[in-house]
């Protein structure tokens, strides 16, 4: 079951562009998710510290409107398949600056050390020209 306070809902007007990346930071097996529901299982895009930041996700320009949910997973160890996933703690800072380019920095605790830098994702709205 997925906690709602912990995840990140990213909201793209039809025709704007959405860039992701990603970093991580963390000892413990840590992944992020993208989903186009929170109830649904099936994710759009994946990353982790095992597999790698990986390149930028780009959704550009939106076909339509569009709401994508983000979610941070963690294992309690560095690495052991026998344990389940969590989901992780999450904390969202949106940056407006003076031209129209949202900047969000949306950060995961996988519960060791309260940092929220285990896994960093950093994302750019930019309005259709």
């Amino acid at each position: 079951m997925v906690n709602p306070q912990w995840v990140d809902t990213i909201f793209v007007r039809k025709g704007d562009f959405l860039s992701l990346s990603f970093s991580f930071n963390a000892d413990y097996e840590n992944a992020v998710q993208l989903y186009r529901s929170p109830e649904d299982n099936n994710w759009i895009d994946s990353r982790s510290n095992r597999g790698g930041a990986g390149p930028d996700f780009r959704l550009a320009p939106a076909k339509e409107d569009t709401w994508l949910y983000l979610i941070g997973w963690h294992k309690g160890a560095i690495y052991n398949p026998h344990l389940k996933w969590e989901q992780s703690k999450m904390r969202s800072v949106t940056d407006y600056p003076p031209r129209p380019v949202q900047k969000t920095v949306t950060s995961f605790e996988d519960g060791s050390d309260n940092d929220y830098d285990d896994v960093v994702c950093t994302y750019f709205i930019t309005p259709r020209p």
